[in-house]
């Protein structure tokens, strides 16, 4: 994002909230809550993939597979309505 001149500095060191916020700014969302958490950690990811078998090859093919059976999970819920906000729908 500094590359593209979306923030003035990478906040290095920081909470994860701070460059979390500074992404935000720039039009870029995360679901994460932390900067070692993954996608699979999501609650309903998670519990889906620890009660289910997950087809496909790799994360994309199954990120789908899984996102055609389980209802959209609130924190991507929440990522995509900020989105929206800024595209001013």
């Amino acid at each position: 994002m500094k590359d593209l001149a979306l923030i003035d500095k990478v906040p290095y060191g920081a909470s994860f909230e701070e460059p979390k916020a500074l992404a935000e700014k720039a039009g870029v969302y995360t679901a994460n809550t932390s900067s070692t958490e993954k996608y699979e950690d999501i609650p309903g990811i998670k519990n889906y993939k620890n009660n289910n078998t997950v087809l496909g090859d790799g994360k994309v093919q199954q990120g789908h597979y899984i996102a055609a059976r389980i209802p959209c999970p609130k924190e991507v819920e929440e990522m995509l309505r900020l989105a929206l906000q800024r595209l001013g729908k």
